[in-house]
């Protein structure tokens, strides 16, 4: 039975009779507004103006805010690290040696504009948080396979529901896609590119989204809502700056400094001070005195900007705008919670990561590593296999409050079998496994030249390559 194909672009959602007062949350009153225009799928919900204008906002506030940039990077930086490198799992051991070759040919310069693998997985999580989505097209350039990075901003709105075609994208009647039209160099040009040669990497949220919003995009109204707050807030703090002190009138209905005078029976008029300065009379023992008008008193200012209330109010703001992407406490400010409040954050966060670096082996390099190694078995530089397409990656270490005990703690996992040496070498930053063994070989045999040279051995010139078994103590030890 073939499935109908129920377009995205539906406006219309179905309702039941009934007066829905059973459930509060459905209720509208003089403090509650009517949210949304009814229910429909993702496309209908994110027209093109709203999608540009919340990605125009989101690439602002990644560029300007601390807050914006400190989560973005910090994604980046947990997920990505030194890079995620595969570790080929065919049951041919010659082809996983072959293929990890190819593989690091290619990872030196994966893309047309010369950047690494590395690079480019770090450049797909920024697009992710800021963006929502990236595309990459299989293309090659001087006989290598490489990879030319599209931002969303490329791929146009081109809809035409009657021939399936949906916010730049074409589906066939499963819902599958077929085909993407990229914007031209002309208004209205469009080019078409097949499914087949794309690579698609989108921060999905509901399963009818077409085109994807970025993880920061809720971030965007608070941020915005900060930066206007705190520049009002230092304006009014460098205004009050350039006022020391108030010169104040005891009498605030009299014009200049001339007070009021009244005689009393038996009195002789006042005499009225004609000064309407301050004078400074010099004082010997350092300082001014001043001298005032009558009825004139001088006070000092104390500003009270910012509020003692204004820190909270701001902290409110920045840990709602972190919500859903990183807890507050591992993004911002540390400071306020420690103990085991600190190790739940973290272990949130490292959850958090470890679904981004997820999202990007699932959907970014399980298919380039399809390509790649397609492609070097197409052109004779490996004999295709079973299972070929076999692959794992290996990722950073995770985020932790304790470093020391947690890379103890691998080691001791490396030594029982638990994690394969490839993770634990990855995730430390040490290198290639294989280099590294390579090196440490050609060390070892080394040294036991050196030794047979002096008659000694091996373990007493270099105990980091051999490790004694025998008495520690014993400084050299002869061969018989």
């Amino acid at each position: 039975m073939k499935l109908p194909f129920f377009s995205f672009f539906s406006r219309k959602g179905g309702r039941t009779s009934g007066n829905g007062k059973a459930y509060d949350a459905a209720q509208t009153g003089r403090t509650t507004r009517k949210i949304g225009n009814g229910i429909g799928d993702a496309a209908a919900d994110l027209p093109q103006w709203t999608r540009d204008e919340i990605l125009e906002r989101s690439r602002f506030c990644m560029n300007n805010f601390g807050v914006a940039r400190e989560l973005v990077g910090s994604n980046a930086i947990y997920a990505v690290g030194d890079g995620m490198t595969p570790q080929p799992r065919s049951r041919d051991e010659n082809f996983n040696a072959a293929a990890l070759k190819v593989w690091k040919r290619f990872a030196a310069r994966a893309l047309v504009s010369g950047e690494s693998s590395r690079k480019a997985q770090e450049l797909l999580s920024r697009e992710i948080d800021t963006a929502g989505e990236a595309f990459f097209i299989k293309t090659e350039i001087d006989g290598r396979p490489v990879l030319q990075m599209l931002e969303t901003h490329r791929l146009s709105y081109k809809t035409e529901t009657k021939l399936g075609i949906v916010d730049g994208i074409r589906f066939d009647a499963y819902g599958r896609r077929t085909a993407y039209f990229f914007t031209g160099a002309e208004p209205g040009e469009y080019l078409e590119v097949p499914a087949a040669d794309i690579i698609a990497v989108q921060n999905l949220e509901r399963i009818s989204t077409v085109r994807a919003l970025p993880t920061i995009q809720h971030s965007v109204v608070h941020l915005l809502d900060v930066s206007q707050i705190l520049k009002m807030e230092k304006e009014n703090v460098k205004v009050a700056e350039h006022t020391a002190m108030v010169l104040s009138a005891s009498d605030p209905g009299a014009e200049g400094t001339e007070p009021s005078f009244f005689n009393t029976p038996g009195s002789q008029p006042a005499q009225a001070s004609s000064r309407t300065s301050v004078e400074k009379i010099p004082n010997p023992d350092g300082g001014n005195i001043l001298d005032l008008p009558y009825g004139r008193q001088l006070s000092l200012l104390e500003p009270n900007r910012p509020s003692p209330t204004f820190n909270g109010f701001m902290e409110a703001l920045n840990r709602d705008a972190t919500l859903g992407i990183q807890p507050y406490e591992i993004a911002v400010d540390a400071s306020k919670i420690g103990g085991a409040s600190i190790r739940l954050q973290t272990a949130k966060a490292a959850r958090k990561i470890a679904a981004r670096q997820q999202d990007l082996i699932e959907q970014f390099l399980n298919p380039v590593w399809k390509f790649v190694i397609g492609w070097a078995i197409a052109h004779g530089e490996l004999e295709a296999v079973e299972d070929w397409w076999e692959v794992e990656w290996s990722t950073p270490r995770n985020i932790t409050v304790d470093a020391g005990r947690e890379a103890a703690q691998m080691r001791e996992d490396v030594k029982a079998g638990l994690l394969p040496i490839e993770d634990f070498y990855n995730a430390m930053a040490y290198g290639d496994v294989e280099a590294e063994m390579e090196r440490r070989a050609q060390l070892m045999k080394h040294a036991r030249d050196i030794a047979a040279k002096y008659d000694l051995s091996p373990e007493n010139i270099c105990p980091v390559l051999f490790p004694q078994s025998g008495n520690k103590s014993q400084d050299v030890t002869l061969k018989s």
